[in-house]
């Protein structure tokens, strides 16, 4: 802790109004021993400023370009911290902070206007962010033992935030396309995945995980996609993936319990995916194909397993699920104005409808023990 506050205060008192002079500046402090530190500026009006308090701790900023500024603060022994802002960019803003020992942090930014601030708390972190677009932004966090992060940015004005809490999460996010993406991730918890890809334009996904063993992963192509996952348990699973040649998609899981998996696939425009389960050992899957179809799945219990499947236009398809062993399958194909429905209350449930061709409607509802439907239109 007093290592920490002494190389707070020091890097308070280096970044005074001093900094913003005609030409570059630089600051070097280090308290304790062995430390090594290395600025190398090429342009103007750049400002570095590397604070050190400990044993043994490495930082590195190199600037080129102009208006830059890079900030390294490091409390604890046997800290490594890089900073890259070259190729020319201008006016970027880096900023890491690691308290505790055996860090790492890599800050890279190509671009222009681009704001990136890290910190570490703990011990044998890493974090890596890359910035090759203009106007973006990095928000990191990571508090614990072992925990991993990567964002990639290669979009204009994408925004990016990570917080992991506890020990040996992981979270690989990139961004890529044109513009204006939006991706979070939260995980509290021990060994938590979390994979994010966004291609395109306008697209948000959000991932909170809480608990231990989960794994999250989304991936988006096209515009204005919107993806959530909240999974708060052990061992649970949960993929979405998006291709949106338009606007309104939308996927979100919810899970709560342990062994819970989930798969939501879209193509297509004006898509809504939903799936909630509550409980252990449920499974859903929904995959839908085509313009304004909607899916949504409710399992609450344990042992309920959910699949629908939809293709062409105007479907919409619903399934609920409370109690045991439920099983319920939809598939829906066809050009237009198919609907099914299917709820279930109580144990050894099974619900089966396919529709082929237009214009269907179906509708099974079963209260009680031990009750099957089928229905099949085409």
């Amino acid at each position: 802790m007093r290592k920490t506050l002494l190389a707070a205060a020091a890097l308070i008192a280096l970044t005074s109004p001093a900094m913003a002079g005609e030409f570059s500046d630089a600051y070097i402090l280090q308290i304790g021993g062995s430390n090594a530190a290395t600025q190398d500026q090429t342009g103007s009006r750049h400002s570095a400023a590397t604070v050190q308090a400990g044993d043994f701790n490495l930082a590195e900023t190199v600037q080129t370009g102009s208006y830059n500024t890079g900030l390294i603060l490091q409390a604890g022994d046997k800290n490594n911290a890089f900073q890259s802002q070259t190729r020319g960019g201008d006016d970027n803003f880096a900023s890491a902070s690691q308290s505790g020992d055996y860090h790492w942090a890599f800050q890279n930014q190509y671009g222009d206007d681009n704001f990136a601030k890290l910190t570490q708390v703990g011990r044998n972190n890493l974090s890596r962010s890359t910035q090759t677009g203009d106007d973006g932004m990095v928000l990191s966090y990571q508090d614990g033992r072992w925990n991993r992060s990567y964002v990639t940015q290669e979009s204009d004005e994408s925004f990016a935030k990570v917080v992991q809490i506890g020990d040996r999460n992981e979270n690989n996010l990139t961004q890529k396309g044109k513009a204006d993406h939006k991706a979070t991730v939260l995980q509290v918890g021990d060994y938590n995945t979390a994979d994010q890809w966004q291609d395109g334009k306008k697209n948000e996904a959000d991932v909170v995980q809480i608990g231990d063993r989960n794994d999250a992963e989304q991936r988006q192509y096209g515009e204005t996609s919107d993806a959530k996952i909240v999974q708060i348990g052990d061992d649970n699973e949960g993929t979405q993936f998006q291709s949106s040649s338009a606007s309104g998609n939308d996927l979100d899981i919810v899970q709560i319990g342990d062994k819970n998996e989930a798969d939501q696939t879209q193509f297509g425009r004006g898509s809504d995916g939903l799936a909630i389960q509550i409980g252990g050992g449920n499974k859903a899957v929904q995959l839908q194909s085509g313009p304004e179809h909607e899916a949504k799945i409710l399992q609450v219990g344990i042992g309920n397993d959910a699949n629908q499947e939809q293709r062409g236009n105007v479907f919409e398809a619903t399934i609920l699920q409370v109690g045991g062993w439920n099983t319920a399958d939809q598939v829906q194909y066809g050009a237009r104005d198919n609907e099914a429905v299917a709820v279930q209350a109580g144990f050894y449930n099974t619900v089966t409808q396919s529709q082929d061709g237009r214009a269907h409607e179906a509708m099974a509802v079963q209260v009680g023990w031990n009750n099957s439907a089928t229905q099949t239109q085409k």
